[in-house]
C-alpha cells in the first residue's frame, strides 16, 4: 500500500489496494521477462488530472481487481519521485510528453493501450485483450 502525507490538510498519496511497483528500469524489465501484462501510470504529486483518474478509474472496484491479478503488473511512473529522468525517458518512449497518461502493454512488451484520459471501460477492455495475447 501506498502512504499517505499530508500537509495542510492535503493528502498527497493516498493507500491503494493496488499492488503498484514503482518504476525502474530493473522492475520493467523484470515484469517483462516474466511475461507479464504491464500497466504503465505515468503521474505525478503535482498532476491534479492524474489524481482525478486515479480517483474515478483506478480505485474503481472492477479495475482494482484486474490490477490484482497475478498475470498483470501494475507500475506507478512518478515523475515527482527519486526516479524523474528515468521516468520522463520511458514517457517520451511510449509517444507522450505530457502526464497524465496510461499504458498497457501486453506479454510480448508491445504497447496496445495509450490515453491521456482513459476510462474504466477501456481499461479494462485494454487488460483483457492483453490476456488474450499469445
Amino acid at each position: 500500500l501506498l502512504t499517505t502525507a499530508t500537509y495542510g490538510g492535503w493528502r498527497f498519496t493516498a493507500p491503494s489496494e493496488i499492488p503498484w511497483v514503482y518504476y525502474s528500469p530493473a522492475a520493467l524489465a523484470d515484469a517483462t521477462a516474466r511475461r507479464q501484462i504491464v500497466l504503465l501510470e505515468f503521474t505525478a504529486e503535482w498532476c491534479l488530472n492524474c489524481k482525478g483518474l486515479e480517483e474515478t478509474v483506478l480505485r474503481n472496484p472492477r479495475v482494482v481487481r484486474a490490477l490484482s491479478d497475478t498475470n498483470v503488473t501494475p507500475i506507478k511512473v512518478d515523475l515527482s519521485g527519486q526516479r524523474v529522468e528515468e521516468g520522463t525517458a520511458l514517457l517520451l518512449e511510449t509517444g507522450r510528453i505530457t502526464i497524465p497518461w496510461l499504458v498497457v502493454l501486453d506479454r510480448d512488451g508491445k504497447q496496445i493501450f495509450a490515453s491521456e484520459a482513459y476510462t474504466v471501460s477501456q481499461v479494462l477492455m485494454a487488460l483483457e485483450v492483453a490476456q488474450e495475447s499469445p
